[in-house]
């Protein structure tokens, strides 16, 4: 599993198009914009809460 964190102003369409066509799966955090130094913490506090939820 690999996650790509874009900066504050999001992915370009031209980036995004780029990794759609690679397979990827774009997913969004909500309507926060978070600072691309603090997006990867957010992720990962957020899968672990739906981790433990699974449990």
């Amino acid at each position: 599993m690999l996650f790509i964190f874009g900066p504050e102003g999001g992915l370009s369409p031209a980036e995004i198009e780029s990794f759609e066509a690679k397979g990827a799966v774009l997913a969004g955090l909500g309507p926060r914009i978070l600072r691309a130094e603090t997006a990867p913490l957010y992720t990962l506090s957020a899968l672990s809460v739906l981790l433990e939820l699974e449990k």
